[in-house]
């Protein structure tokens, strides 16, 4: 039996299925959320997103002697904006001081905030260190030209009662904590698996709901759509969950 076993377990080696040590690749895998799920894989461009396609490494985080890649650069083309942008992705030296204990709440609370004053270079602001959970409409949402996703969010009980959440590309969040890389990354990610790809500089209109958690962000207000009277936004948005089926046109 013991002989038996053994031999097993080279064949199993030699053919390198899934789980074995001899795995180089995510393409050792029937399908890429097999490949998600495996102990062995590790995220090659440090965005936040694991095996986001076949092939790609798959190494026990600490295996091994090559250590992990640092923040992936912006990809060329890819415009980050410049207004704030260290408070907008959480790169700022206030970052460090964020409370990331979500306070559930809902966009007519986040609207009736004080605004502080704000400037276009504004260091983190009083009010700017809390993070929130709401509960939203879906309204629209498009790619601004410093690539983050603008996604208007409404007050389930008022499409009228808006406000602005903002996911960031993740190629322009390399100097934030792995921890809010991975989030952001991944909210991102969880908006367009549910509603779909989006457009560039046009906006596109939204159905469904959702469950939004991100950090508060007091933007000046230049006429932006969705933007709440007091010009507050999640921003950036850390977690989207869809609650109902999100259509868009």
């Amino acid at each position: 039996m013991r002989l038996t076993l053994i031999t097993l377990a080279a064949v199993l080696v030699g053919l390198g299925l899934p789980g074995s040590a001899s795995a180089a690749t995510c393409a050792d895998y029937d399908n890429q959320a097999q490949a998600q799920r495996a102990a062995d894989t590790r995220d090659p461009d440090a965005d936040g997103i694991y095996c986001e396609s076949l092939p790609c490494p798959c190494l026990k985080p600490g295996a091994g002697s090559t250590p992990p890649p640092p923040p992936a650069p912006a990809p060329e083309g890819t415009s980050c904006g410049v207004e704030r942008r260290a408070v907008k992705t959480l790169t700022d030296q206030g970052a460090s001081r964020v409370n990331f204990v979500a306070k559930p709440t809902t966009i007519a609370a986040l609207r009736q905030l004080a605004a502080p004053d704000v400037a276009r270079n504004s260091p983190r602001l009083p009010g700017e260190f809390s993070t929130y959970t709401v509960k939203v409409r879906l309204r629209s949402m498009k790619i601004e030209d410093d690539s983050d996703i603008h996604l208007v969010i409404a007050d389930p009980t008022s499409a009228t009662r808006t406000m602005i959440a903002e996911l960031p590309n993740a190629g322009c969040v390399g100097d934030a904590g792995a921890t809010s890389r991975r989030k952001m990354a991944a909210a991102r990610v969880a908006l367009l698996r549910s509603c779909g790809p989006t457009r560039t500089g046009r906006f596109g209109l939204l159905t469904g709901t959702a469950t939004i958690t991100g950090v508060a962000f007091f933007d000046v207000i230049h006429g932006q759509r969705g933007v709440a009277p007091n010009a507050i936004e999640l921003h950036p948005v850390l977690s989207f969950k869809a609650t109902s089926r999100c259509n868009s046109r």
